[in-house]
């Protein structure tokens, strides 16, 4: 990971005291795009470090194109004046003139750039020599891979509302109940019901309330 900056614990903190949201449609964008660049990427690496072998190159190949698509969504929530009308939901930010706080774009360009950057030099040149990745270097980018989402988390906890909170936390409760639902008879599955109808109508006061 980059260098940890030495007050990012103070501008962590100052996004909460602020209560600095960052757009639901950003995020969906970060979630949709990103996440699933990085679920690609760590998926690659762990099936060749279950079968303990090297990343061919045609596989490291596709991990610096992920890596490539994380730095270019990353560059057009930074900078929305350079989204064009082709870039399929991003459009949307640009036109409603949506900006990320100068606080989350220093701990982006800080840790995600640097990130990239140093992965794309390893990998790059990897791929130059035309070897592929050893293990050494599996656990390299993982690391830094990890180390991404990680900053991911810190920034959704940081800029969360109170009632995105509660929300997603949920989440998880709404599934098991929905899956234990089915395995019920008439009477636990009434039960249930009951539950689930009170979960809605959290959701419903939280959504009236944003």
């Amino acid at each position: 990971m980059a260098n940890k900056l030495p007050n990012e614990k103070e501008l962590l903190e100052q996004l909460h005291n602020e209560k600095s949201d960052i757009p639901s449609d950003m995020w969906n964008i970060i979630y949709s795009s990103i996440e699933d660049s990085i679920l690609i990427i760590k998926l690659i690496i762990n099936l060749y470090q279950e079968q303990n072998k090297n990343i061919p190159m045609d596989e490291a190949k596709k991990i610096l194109t992920h890596l490539q698509d994380i730095s270019m969504v990353f560059r057009k929530l930074i900078n929305p004046q350079i989204i064009k009308t082709e870039d399929k939901g991003l459009v949307k930010v640009k036109s409603e003139g949506k900006k990320l706080h100068p606080i989350i774009k220093e701990l982006v360009n800080h840790y995600i750039g640097n990130d990239i950057q140093a992965l794309n030099f390893m990998i790059g040149s990897a791929i130059d020599d035309g070897d592929g990745l050893d293990q050494t270097m599996r656990e390299k980018i993982m690391h830094r891979i990890e180390d991404m989402e990680e900053l991911l988390g810190k920034l959704k906890l940081s800029t969360e509302t109170s009632a995105e909170r509660i929300r997603n936390q949920l989440t998880l409760p709404l599934v098991y109940l929905r899956s234990l639902r089915e395995s019920l008879d008439d009477v636990g599955k009434d039960k249930i019901d009951k539950c689930l109808a009170s979960f809605e109508e959290i959701n419903k006061i939280l959504e009236m309330e944003n």
